[in-house]
């Protein structure tokens, strides 16, 4: 079950994760990481995962994906609700995500959840004094409403 949550404290936790912290952070990253207080966080009950959903204009924003590493391997089901709790509970019809190239892992499950390659964000992520690409990725609520088994869970 995934909810809104306004526990910064919580939110922080998970992104300030050893692990976590090492695969969200570029070399300019505060250490230890503040949630920004402007944004949407939902979080799964067992409060092991995190979704920063962070507008961008009227109708379209980006996501921001975190999880303890006790949830790899099994995030798929959380993005998946969490997202669909998103556009059924904002105004959003488009979440993108930016993936450093180089973490597999997060690619691989934008793309499982659904999610297209749209772009590139050429050196654009600084990690151990190097730049790396960015790939673009998005999804609309439609394409989330149509992978939806029986579409009980995420109505429009």
């Amino acid at each position: 079950m995934v909810y809104q949550t306004h526990d910064i404290n919580a939110v922080d936790r998970i992104l300030n994760h050893p692990r976590v912290y090492d695969s969200i952070s570029d070399d300019s990253s505060p250490r230890p990481y503040f949630s920004p207080p402007e944004g949407f966080y939902i979080m799964d009950d067992t409060q092991a995962g995190v979704i920063a959903l962070q507008k961008i204009n009227g109708i379209a924003c980006q996501a921001h994906i975190a999880t303890l590493p006790e949830m790899w391997g099994r995030a798929r089901a959380f993005v998946k609700e969490a997202l669909c709790w998103g556009f059924v509970n904002t105004q959003y019809i488009k979440v993108v995500a930016t993936i450093p190239e180089f973490n597999r892992p997060a690619m691989r499950l934008c793309h499982d959840c659904g999610f297209t390659i749209e772009g590139i964000l050429t050196g654009s992520f600084l990690k151990d004094w190097k730049m790396h690409d960015q790939i673009i990725f998005g999804m609309t609520s439609a394409e989330i409403y149509s992978q939806r088994e029986g579409r009980s869970r995420c109505r429009q």
